[in-house]
C-alpha cells in the first residue's frame, strides 16, 4: 500500500529537486495526513486490539472519540449538552497519542490520518506515517486508497522569533499578505 501511496494513475511521482530549508524556529503549528479507503465496517464493529498491538510502541494512549455535526446556528453552551446528555451517535473514531501527546493517530472506518503538532522533518513524519500504514494494510487490507491529503499549517508569532515591533509587511512577501499589508 505505501508503494500505491506514491503512484499517480500508475507512474511515480516526480517531485523537483529543491534545496532543503530546515527553520531554527519552525513556523509550522500542526502537519496532519489523511489517507481514506472505501469503508471497512468491522473497524467500527470492536475496538481495534491488533491494530493497537501494532502501533502501542509509539501510540501508547487511546481514546474513542464520537464526532456529531451539530448545526452552526446552535449556541456552544447548548451544542455541548445536546453532545453530552442525548444518545446520539456519530462517526466513530480511535485515537492513539504518543507519550508525548504530540503525535495522533486516528483510525476510523474510512480511512487513518497522522497528525504532529511538533513537525521537525518529513523524514519523521513521513516514518511514522509509514507505519501506520503499514499497521492498517496488515490489520484491515484495504482495497485501495480513495483520497490522499497533506496539510501544513504554517503560524508566525513575532514574540517567539524576537520580532515583536516589527511591522508584518518587513516579515512576509505583500502578495501573502494580501490587505493585511496596508
Amino acid at each position: 500500500l505505501r508503494r500505491e501511496f506514491r503512484r499517480e494513475k500508475g507512474k511515480e511521482m516526480a517531485f523537483p529537486e529543491i534545496e532543503r530549508v530546515v527553520y531554527g524556529r519552525n513556523p509550522l503549528e500542526v502537519v496532519k495526513c489523511d489517507i481514506r479507503f472505501p469503508p471497512i465496517l468491522t473497524i467500527d464493529v470492536g475496538s481495534p486490539v491488533a491494530f493497537q498491538e501494532r502501533v502501542r510502541q509509539v501510540f501508547p494512549f487511546y481514546e474513542e472519540k464520537t464526532s456529531l455535526k451539530i448545526p452552526g446556528e446552535l449556541p456552544a453552551g447548548m451544542a455541548q449538552i445536546v453532545q453530552k446528555n442525548l444518545p446520539i451517535t456519530g462517526k466513530k473514531s480511535h485515537v492513539f497519542l504518543s507519550a508525548d501527546r504530540k503525535l495522533k493517530l486516528s483510525l476510523s472506518k474510512e480511512g487513518v490520518s497522522l497528525e504532529s503538532s511538533q513537525y521537525d522533518r518529513w523524514e519523521h513524519f513521513s516514518a511514522q506515517l509509514a507505519s501506520a500504514l503499514d499497521a492498517t494494510a496488515e490489520v484491515y487490507k484495504p482495497a485501495f486508497f480513495t483520497h490522499t491529503c497533506v496539510r501544513f499549517k504554517n503560524s508566525i508569532r513575532r514574540e517567539p522569533l524576537g520580532l515583536i515591533g516589527e511591522a508584518w509587511s518587513d516579515l512576509i512577501n505583500p502578495w501573502v499578505l494580501g490587505l493585511l499589508g496596508r
